[in-house]
Order: C-alpha cells, then structure tokens, then sequence
C-alpha cells in the first residue's frame, strides 16, 4: 500500500512539473508602465471685432484626464461672439512592454504585435447668425523601441500611421491652425522603416450601435486592434506603444452671430443631445498588448529546458514558405456598392523566404453561406500574384438605408502548406450595399458660334453638359430642347428636337443639337433643355430646378431688299417708257 502511495505522490508531483514546464517554455508580454501625456495651446480671438466694435464673448476650454488603466479623455472648445477664436489640444496615451520568459539579448522577429485600442468621440457645433466653425481629429498610432524621450511628437517611431482623421473645413485660412493633414485615410502609412514585408494595419471591430443615432458634425466609435507586423525583438529590451489623439477646433464670426464648436472625448457639456448624454464610453487608450511568437522561440525554449547532462545542438529555425498579404483586397467597381453592382474581388497574395506550390485562396462570405475556391500554381518570394474572383450579388434588406458585409481571404484553408506560422494567412475587407438613388441635373447652355445677335433661321449648335449624380449609370436619358415662342411672362414652348444619351455614375455627358433660329414674339429668344422631360427616371429631387435650363439670345429678323433691274436684261431697240 506504501508503495502504491509513492508512486501516486510520484506521479502527481510529474504532472505538476510537467505543467509548470508547459508554462515557463512559452514567453509573456509584461506591462512595465502606463502614461499619458499633454501638450496643449489655448488662443483667444481679438480684443475689437469689425470696426473696432468690442468683442462681446470669445471664449475657448480644454480639459483631459486618465484613469491609469485604459482610458484617457481629452475635451476642446471654442465659442466665438462678433470675433473668431481657436484651441487645440493633443494627448498621447501609451503603454511599454517587454518580453519575460528568454535570456536577456535574444532575438526573434515577432509575425505580429497587436495593440487593443478604442476611440470613443465626437465633433459637434452650434451656432445662430452669420459664422463658421472648423475642426480636426487625427488618431495615430505607432510603435518606438527608445523610450529614452518623453515627447508628444514621436519622430523617431519605427512605424507610425494615422489610423483615423476627419477635418471641416477645407475652406480655413489661418496660419495659427495646424497644417491639414497629408494622410486621410484609415491606414495609410505617414513613415514606416523601409523594410520588406513589414507592414502595419487597422482591425475595426463594429461600434456601439447607439453611436449610430448621434446627428453631429462627425463622430468616432471604434474598436480593435492595432497590428505591427514583423517586428524585430530583443529580449530585456523595453518598447512602448502609443495611441496619440490631436484635436483642434476654430469657431469665426463675421459681423454678427456666435458659433460654439467643440471635439469631444470627454464626455463635458455644452449642447448635448438625448442621445449623447445616454453614452458610456468615452476617451481613447490602448486596452492590452500581445505578440506573436515564432516557432523558433518555443524551439529553443524547449531545448533550453532539457537536462544539462544531455548534450545538445543550438535549435535554427527551419526555413519555410511563409505566406501572406501583401496589400489589402481591392473591391470593383468600389467598396460601396448598390444592388445594381455587380462587385469582384482582387485578392493580392504573396510568399516569403521559400516557393510554396498549388496555393490554394479561399474567399468567402459566411453570412451567405458563399465560398469560392482558387489556385496560385506558384508563389516565389518578391513575386506577389492577385486572383479577380466574382462575388455572389449582394443584397439590400427590405427598408434598410445600409448593409455591410464581411468577405473574408484565407490563403492554404485546408493546412497542406507547412509554414513557420499561419499568422498572415487570413485577410478581410468589408464591402456595403446602399439603396439605389438616381439623379440627374443640367448644367449651363452655350451656343456656338458666340455672337450679341442672330439671324432668323440661321444655323446654331446648342451644348448642354448633363450630369448624372447617381449611384448607377443611366441608360437612355433624355435631352430635350425647346423654344419660347412668345415673351417671358407668357411661356409657350416649342419643340426644337431631343437627344438620348446613356451617362455613367457620378459622371457627366455634354448633349449636342443643331437648330436653325427662330424669332420670339420678344426682344430675345430663350431656349431651353429639359433632362428627362417626360420624367420617364424616377429620382430623388424631381423638382425642375435641377432638369431645366435655359439662355437667351437676340434673333434678329432677316431683312428682304429689292434689286434693280440689270440692263441686260432689256430688249435692246425697244422703248419701255409710257407716254399720255
């Protein structure tokens, strides 16, 4: 029985080892610090406004907090009253790590380190009279591996990128105000060491729905996830990740009126709605870190932990195909689309270090149930292919406004590719279909040649260019021309001719008719064109604001004189003259 206790005892005290083994062979991310930083300018407008007449209330505010944890709040407001008037503010929260679990020096290139961030805020105006309002958000985020400098412009990043940027109004003049933004977009790279295959993205969760409902001058409620990939790391050494918000607001007014403009992260008063007020999450920050680790480092670990009597060989990691996205999917003909589209997907696929055959691509859209396999016969590295892949028609929910969905890349699905990791092999790109709206409107007549006044029946052309606003092409769109044959007050039209024409979407066509003048019972003749005159395209504004026209042109009557007799053609000898 004592011997069957120890064993038991044996093997308990095995399974504890082997667990504890289990956990110290894979490293970890320690958090060594959490900050934010402030950097802040407060202006006032003029003393006097317009004619020396005193300003009567120019006012600007901020405020900022941070909670230590995840979160950082941030607040700018201008007021501006017969004066104009501007603040801007700029918070950095950012967070340093390390890699605990390896010898102090060693390195690895991590496939991915993920920052958790969320951005929860919104622009929002106010104003009576004649005045303006401007704004700027940019939401950045990168990556340092000195952490030496406190300093809130982040030069020196080993990869940076404006992950968010929204600005009203591009009409601002003022030297004071911060330079517009050079990168707009949701991931475009601001500066990134030239390094191949590095890259960084944006992964969006969906927002909080409420935020939907908000009516304000823009809003941001994102969630997600950071990813910085291929990053070289060193053992002991610290890195710090940062989420850097800069807001800046300027409210004007002109000879009388006030305007409130205001960024808010914060969550601060004035003119909040219903809706605003309900709202919970505010601020921005960075929420957690994580890294990907390669094969090698388990390896080596593993072979670290063996017992010191057995000899061993220093572990390499072995090289293997390593697959991935170069660049995001392209969606045709963009990636908002109507009912109408008929949309493909470009799926850009790329292999490193080593050639990988028969790759296989899956695209699919589970929501739908839809997939569709393709094939790269090879990839070899430096060499990215695309496959174009027609996605199923995508459809609009009975009474929706809007409907996003998911497609999803997966290169080597079934796992027939051994690489050192998967981390790259999967991709996303949302596409959203929106109702179909058509519009059309006319642009101004010319008339060729140009002239102060025509004569009647005299050849003329008439252009008119019509534009389609819609989010469809149009086919046999209408053009017609008419005449007023009587006088401004009294419209008589007559039909000069039509024209057909089919426009793309959000593109215009210049509509051409010849005609030979006629005179109006008035000093000039006005001559119209009407798009779509037997309103044959249902649209949104159906108004004949928009369809109509029209120019005038003096049209002067043509003149009949009486030419004289020639001599040749009188009988010669003979005497026309009458005598009594």
């Amino acid at each position: 029985m004592m011997k069957i206790f120890l064993s038991l005892i044996t093997c308990f005290l095995c399974l504890i080892s082997c667990n504890t083994w289990a956990q110290n062979i894979y490293p970890e991310v320690k958090i060594v610090n959490k900050e934010f930083i402030i950097d802040k300018e407060h202006k006032e407008g003029p003393e006097k406004g317009w004619f020396d007449v005193p300003v009567e209330e120019v006012d600007s505010n901020y405020a900022y907090e941070w909670d230590f944890h995840t979160n950082a709040k941030t607040w700018v407001y201008a007021n501006a009253w017969i004066g104009d008037v501007e603040a801007w503010v700029k918070g950095v929260f950012y967070v340093d790590f390390e890699i605990e679990g390896l010898p102090e020096g060693y390195s690895f290139t991590a496939s991915q380190i993920r920052a958790k961030i969320k951005c929860f805020g919104l622009a929002d105006s106010f104003g009576i009279g004649t005045a303006d309002t401007n704004y700027k958000i940019e939401l950045a985020a990168g990556l340092t591996d000195s952490i030496d400098y406190i300093h809130y412009d982040w030069s020196h990043a080993l990869r940076k990128a404006t992950i968010f940027a929204d600005t009203d109004k591009e009409t601002w003049k003022s030297w004071d105000f911060v330079a517009e933004m050079t990168t707009a977009a949701a991931g475009a790279l601001i500066g990134e060491i030239p390094v191949v295959g590095d890259a960084m993205d944006v992964v969006w969760e969906i927002a909080a729905t409420a935020w939907d409902a908000i009516d304000c001058d823009a809003k941001v409620a994102k969630k997600g996830w950071v990813r910085f990939i291929n990053v070289p790391i060193q053992a002991g050494k610290r890195y710090r990740i940062f989420l850097s918000n800069e807001t800046h607001v300027k409210a004007v007014s002109v000879v009388a009126g006030s305007r409130s403009i205001k960024v808010d992260f914060f969550k601060k008063q004035p003119f909040f709605t219903q809706e605003t007020k309900k709202l919970k999450e505010w601020g921005f920050g960075i929420e957690d870190v994580e890294v990907v680790f390669p094969q090698s480092v388990i390896d080596y670990l593993q072979q670290q932990d063996q017992p010191a009597t057995q000899e061993t060989e220093t572990i390499q990691q072995e090289v293997m195909p390593d697959l991935y996205f170069p660049r995001r999917p392209n969606i045709y003909p963009s990636t908002v689309i109507t009912e109408a589209d008929s949309a493909n997907i470009e799926v850009f696929a790329g292999c490193r270090h080593l050639a990988a055959e028969n790759v296989e691509l899956l695209v699919k859209i589970d929501e739908l149930g839809w997939q569709k396999l393709a094939n790269f016969p090879i990839l070899n590295p430096g060499s990215p292919q695309s496959k174009k892949i027609n996605l199923p028609q995508l459809t609009l929910p009975q009474g929706a406004q809007s409907k996003g969905y998911r497609i999803e890349s997966v290169l080597d699905p079934r796992g027939r590719i051994t690489e050192n990791t998967k981390a790259n092999n999967e991709d996303f790109v949302f596409v959203e279909v929106r109702p179909i709206q058509r519009q059309l409107k006319t642009g101004r007549i010319s008339i060729s040649p140009q002239k102060k006044e025509y004569l009647e029946s005299e050849n003329i052309t008439i252009d008119v260019e019509i534009e389609n606003l819609s989010n469809v092409g149009l086919r046999a769109v209408e053009a017609a021309f008419f005449y007023n044959k009587s006088d401004p007050h009294h419209v008589d039209l007559q039909e000069i001719g039509r024209e057909t024409v089919s426009i793309g979407k959000k593109s215009k066509k210049t509509v051409s008719l010849t005609w030979s003048v006629k005179k109006a019972d008035f000093i000039y003749t006005d001559i119209y064109c009407i798009v779509d005159p037997d309103n044959k395209i249902a649209e949104s504004d159906e108004s004949e604001s928009v369809h109509t026209s029209k120019v005038g042109i003096t049209v002067k009557t043509k003149e009949v004189t009486e030419k004289p007799l020639e001599d040749k053609s009188l009988i010669e000898g003979v005497d026309l003259a009458v005598e009594d």
